[in-house]
């Protein structure tokens, strides 16, 4: 009976989830050019997990980034820990934006492609302390987590003429587009057991972001010469974030996890000038929203060895609602020749570990190694303008990372390394320690 009840309260839960987080596409909340440098990637905090090709949701009963990821899974903590961890992020990616261009004697300057886009960052993304309330009943902890640092640009240059099928002598300008985006998490959470096998929790905090996007348009032969310039701005604004998670242990061997991360909305003013025409200038209020994510996963646990799967639904369409007043280019968003989305995502994540004792008692090493699969949610044109279509095409490649790791593991305290490769997307490093208090 208590697992038909457990059974009961986890899926009660799930279609809680999905009936407060799935959508399908939204149309951007702008036009706007810089968005050819933005590609937010929202991966789970810690070592072990990225290690683990990021799939952590069902391992958040004995990894501390469950107050962040998984608060469900704190209930089954019996001792206090300090953890925290430092990341060194390569992000490479294609830009959304098809380039192309004209030599002085009319004859392409190159053949139409994509740009890639580089960043680099390192920065301390996760800081926890949990604490016991009654060992494996009631844990609370305190954290702090960095999703977001990036900035990074590209200069790109557009000629209409030279897509195919389409018969227009317009010039897109050579434009240089700059974006950088700061979100950092403060936060409590707690987690509650429900009889032997079932916890539940629930992690609340304050989200900040700091978000500058930039597009310069310059003379067609003078790129230095700037003939409009849009930009947007989010000046360290805040929103409620939340989480609600679960962890149900099924048997000795097998474990699920679940949850739910609400999305966070920021109020972004966006300006659009037009240099010599200031007549021509115009401002607008709409909102940057972080997204929605729900991940839902499974573990299995051998005698020395770990397998763990999670599938993430990250409601990118939530990245630029659409705004109530103009946009950069359209009278209005509702315009037939408007239209900009970012499609939602689900990506499936899959590691393994395998742990080794040592000779000194309380102390083992591990291997891990995993692979994920990030699926293409860069910003493409949706609209009935011809050369929009041409210029911002839907890019539909998948990208497969790579990841191996090693963990130490005493009485005290924990060390992890994790590394996630990709020949599309960069390569990122991570470390973290764990302290048992």
């Amino acid at each position: 009976m208590r697992a038909l009840k457990a059974v009961g309260i986890l899926w009660s839960f799930l279609a809680l989830c999905v009936g407060l987080g799935f959508s399908g596409e939204a149309l951007a909340q702008t036009d706007a050019e810089y968005l050819s440098v933005i590609n937010f990637r929202f991966s789970n905090p810690g070592a072990r997990a990225r290690a683990m090709g990021g799939a952590l949701v069902a391992l958040a009963d004995d990894d501390s980034t469950a107050a962040f990821v998984n608060p469900g899974g704190l209930a089954f903590f019996d001792r206090s820990q300090v953890s925290v961890e430092y990341v060194s992020e390569e992000d490479e990616f294609l830009s959304p934006r098809v380039e192309t261009g004209l030599n002085l004697d009319g004859t392409p300057s190159r053949t139409p492609g994509r740009r890639t886009i580089q960043n680099e960052s390192n920065f301390l993304s996760f800081a926890s302390y949990l604490q016991p309330i009654l060992p494996n009943k009631l844990v609370v902890s305190a954290f702090y987590g960095k999703l977001l640092d990036t900035e990074s640009g590209v200069d790109v240059f557009i000629d209409s003429a030279f897509f195919p099928e389409i018969d227009s002598d317009l010039v897109f300008r050579p434009v240089t587009n700059t974006a950088s985006a700061i979100n950092e998490v403060y936060g409590a959470s707690a987690g509650w057991r429900l009889g032997e096998n079932l916890g539940i929790g629930m992690a609340v905090g304050i989200s900040e972001l700091s978000f500058e996007g930039i597009s310069r348009r310059g003379e067609l032969f003078d790129p230095a010469d700037t003939v409009n310039i849009q930009s947007s701005v989010v000046d360290a604004e805040t929103d409620l974030f939340f989480t609600l998670g679960g962890l149900w242990r099924i048997s000795d061997r097998w474990v699920a996890g679940l949850s739910w991360q609400k999305q966070t909305s920021y109020d972004m003013d966006n300006r659009f000038e037009v240099v010599g025409f200031s007549f021509l200038d115009r401002s607008f209020q709409s909102e940057f929203t972080i997204p929605t994510r729900i991940a839902g996963g499974w573990v299995y646990r051998g005698e020395k060895w770990v397998v763990s799967f999670e599938a993430d639904h990250i409601q990118y369409s939530d990245l630029f609602e659409q705004a109530e007043g103009v946009t950069f280019f359209g009278e209005t968003a509702e315009d037939a020749s408007y239209g900009y989305a970012i499609p939602d995502v689900t990506e499936l994540h899959l590691g393994f570990e395998r742990t080794f004792t040592t000779a000194t008692a309380g102390q083992s090493w591990s291997l891990r190694a995993g692979v994920w699969r990030d699926e293409a949610h860069l910003p493409y044109y949706t609209g009935s303008d011809p050369l929009q279509r041409a210029w911002a095409p839907r890019l539909d490649d998948e990208i497969y990372h790579w990841t191996v790791g090693g963990g130490f593991e005493a009485e005290r305290f924990a060390l992890g390394i994790a590394g996630d490769f990709s020949s599309d997307a960069g390569t990122d490093v991570l470390v973290s320690a764990i302290f048992k208090l």
